[in-house]
C-alpha cells in the first residue's frame, strides 16, 4: 500500500528525494504549485506531498474553504528541521548595533509570549 506523492516542479527537494519519484514515477505527481498539489490532495489524487509548514497554512487559509481545511492534516514529525537566519553586512558600522537590537527585541517576544502570537497569526494567513 503505496503512497502517492505530490511534488513542486521547482522546488528544492533532496537528491534522494528526487531519486525516489525518478524510480517511483508511477506513485509521483509533480505541478507547477502548491496550491495545485493541495487541490490534488483533496481531490484524492495524492496522498501526500511535503511543504513547509508556515507556507502550506498560508495557502490553506487563503485559498481553501473552511470545510477543505479540516480535510487537511499535518504530519507533527517534520520531514527535516531548518534553520532560519538574519544576515547583516560585515561593512556597515552599524551591524553590531543592529544584531544586538535584534536579539534583544528577540528575546522579549519570546519573554512576553508574543513571538508566539505572531508565528500564530502568520500561520493563520493574517501577514
Amino acid at each position: 500500500n503505496k503512497l502517492r506523492m505530490g511534488l513542486n516542479r521547482d522546488y528544492t527537494y533532496s537528491p534522494a528525494l528526487w531519486q525516489v519519484a525518478e524510480d517511483n514515477a508511477d506513485l509521483i505527481s509533480i505541478v507547477n504549485t502548491s496550491e495545485q498539489n493541495f487541490r490534488m490532495l483533496l481531490l484524492d489524487r495524492i496522498d501526500v506531498f511535503p511543504e513547509e509548514e508556515v507556507t502550506g497554512w498560508y495557502l490553506i487559509n487563503n485559498h481553501f474553504s473552511q470545510e477543505q481545511r479540516n480535510l487537511i492534516e499535518v504530519m507533527r514529525a517534520p520531514l527535516r528541521n531548518t534553520q532560519s537566519h538574519l544576515l547583516f553586512s560585515r561593512k556597515h558600522s552599524m551591524t553590531d548595533t543592529y544584531v544586538s537590537a535584534f536579539h534583544k527585541g528577540l528575546k522579549k517576544l519570546k519573554e512576553n509570549g508574543r513571538l508566539q502570537v505572531l508565528k500564530n497569526r502568520l500561520i493563520e494567513g493574517h501577514y
